[in-house]
């Protein structure tokens, strides 16, 4: 006879299994670039053409209020395998669109188009392995390609497209939650305690202090009681912080040194943020904001509001030689969905 409990344990873990729920189906999300040129634009509906057949999507600046054409809902049909429906209508009736004479050509035309279910407008979401997702249509004359921001571009504008799976950055996009145009999770600093690199070091004054949750600024000859970090006088400075995984970055708040003879050493420097790794000092794209300067001594904190996505957060100094010193950096985002 078979153990009465075994069998209860067993219907248990098939109920657990037949009734997970599905970490996107339902739910509305933001979908936003992550390549080089267009870090943290939106998914955008253009407001232009709402309202017929054939609304051109593209990439826009993320709304800072509600924009239901940045909002889009995930309706589960298959195995990883969604219509994306376009928040514009309180009903639901339009849905992001394959466009049937292009879906079969790079560059093919992506739109909004009443919802019908069919094959077009099925959209399978697979995992890039980094918190992002590649999103392609599953129709069988598109041949597998994915939804492409075009790289020639990245403002506001960029045509979204259909292109061959390439793995590109253009192909990768973040999804986050959204309610009323806004993230549903509160951004929190998520760069304290993180890894943290630089350039050079000097003067005993390694970049991990600028990630120990101390902003007072001040540098000290003990180790112990030294706050800041510091690069030797070389060109290009940089410093690093990975933050363990791709976040939705609302903020990033930089604080400068606060003892008299320094703190005027912070000009004219740039903030990277990226979903990769970043490989040189770069102004152009990448989620670059700057340049930036502290004109007092007074103010020792500067907050740098973004829509950028990333990873590694880069401060640097452009074809400078003098050392960078900080303080602190503090990264105010929310994890992306995985």
């Amino acid at each position: 006879m078979k153990n009465p409990l075994n069998l209860l344990l067993a219907c248990l873990l098939c109920s657990s299994f037949m009734f997970a729920q599905d970490a996107l189906d339902g739910k509305v999300f933001r979908i936003k670039a992550v390549s080089e040129k267009a870090n943290g634009r939106c998914l955008d509906a253009d407001a232009g053409t709402l309202g017929r057949n054939g609304t051109k999507i593209q990439l826009w600046d993320c709304h800072s209020a509600a924009g239901p054409n940045q909002d889009w809902l995930f309706e589960k049909v298959g195995d990883n395998t969604y219509l994306i429906k376009s928040q514009v209508s309180p009903t639901n009736v339009i849905a992001l669109d394959a466009h049937a004479a292009e879906m079969n050509t790079n560059g093919g035309k992506v739109q909004l188009w009443t919802t019908h279910g069919g094959a077009n407008q099925q959209w399978l979401v697979k995992p890039n392995g980094n918190g992002t997702y590649r999103i392609s249509s599953v129709a069988p004359k598109a041949g597998g390609r994915s939804l492409d921001a075009d790289s020639h571009n990245g403002m506001n504008g960029t045509k979204v497209q259909l292109w061959s799976q390439n793995g590109n950055p253009v192909q990768s996009w973040a999804l986050i939650e959204s309610r009323n145009g806004r993230p549903v999770q509160a951004a929190t600093n998520v760069a304290e305690g993180k890894t943290a690199t630089q350039s050079t070091t000097a003067y005993n004054s390694p970049a991990s202090n600028a990630v120990n949750g101390n902003t007072s600024g001040r540098y000290s000859r003990s180790a112990s009681s030294n706050d800041i970090t510091h690069t030797s006088d070389a060109n290009g400075s940089w410093w690093q912080v990975d933050l363990g995984e791709v976040y939705d970055i609302e903020k990033i708040v930089i604080w400068n040194r606060t003892d008299d003879c320094c703190w005027d050493r912070l000009q004219n420097f740039y903030v990277t943020a990226w979903a990769f790794p970043i490989a040189g000092n770069i102004k152009e794209g990448y989620g670059t904001s700057g340049p930036h300067s502290f004109t007092s001594g007074s103010h020792p904190s500067m907050t740098i509001n973004t829509e950028f996505v990333g990873r590694y957060i880069r401060v640097w100094l452009d074809n400078d030689t003098k050392p960078l010193s900080l303080a602190e950096v503090q990264v105010f985002g929310v994890p992306i969905r995985k």
